[in-house]
C-alpha cells in the first residue's frame, strides 16, 4: 500500500518546487524544536543511553546528515556498553543495525 502511495507521489512531486525555500525553513525549524524536546525524555541516570541519544542528536544537527548522527549513536551505544561491562543489556537487533551502519559508512555509501 506504502509503494503505491509512493508511486501515486511521484507524478506530483514536481509541484514542491513550487513552495520557496523561505517558506519551508520555519516548518523545518518547528520539527526540529519538537525533535529536541525528545531530549528531555533520555534517562540522565544511565550515561551510556545518554551520551549515545545525545551524540546522536548533536551529530545530525553538526553534519546535516541522519545517517551520521544514528550511525555515530548507535556505535557509541554498543561500544559504551561492551566497555562499561554491561554487554548483557545489548539487544540483538542494536548491534546488528550499528555493525550495518557501521559497514554503509565505511563502504562509502553514506553521502
Amino acid at each position: 500500500m506504502v509503494g503505491l502511495l509512493f508511486l501515486l507521489i511521484l507524478f506530483l512531486s514536481p509541484l514542491s518546487y513550487l513552495v520557496p525555500v523561505y517558506a519551508t525553513a520555519p516548518a523545518l525549524m518547528y520539527v526540529g524544536l519538537l525533535m529536541l524536546s525528545n531530549v528531555t525524555k533520555l534517562d540522565f541516570d544511565d550515561f551510556v543511553d545518554a551520551m549515545a541519544g545525545l551524540l546522536c542528536a548533536v551529530f545530525i544537527v553538526l553534519t546535516c546528515n541522519i545517517v551520521t548522527g544514528i550511525m555515530l549513536g548507535f556505535s557509541s551505544l554498543v561500544i559504551g556498553r561492551v566497555f562499561s561491562g554491561e554487554w548483557r543489556r545489548l539487544n540483538i537487533g542494536t548491534v546488528l543495525i550499528a555493525v550495518a551502519l557501521v559497514a554503509f559508512y565505511a563502504g562509502g555509501w553514506a553521502i
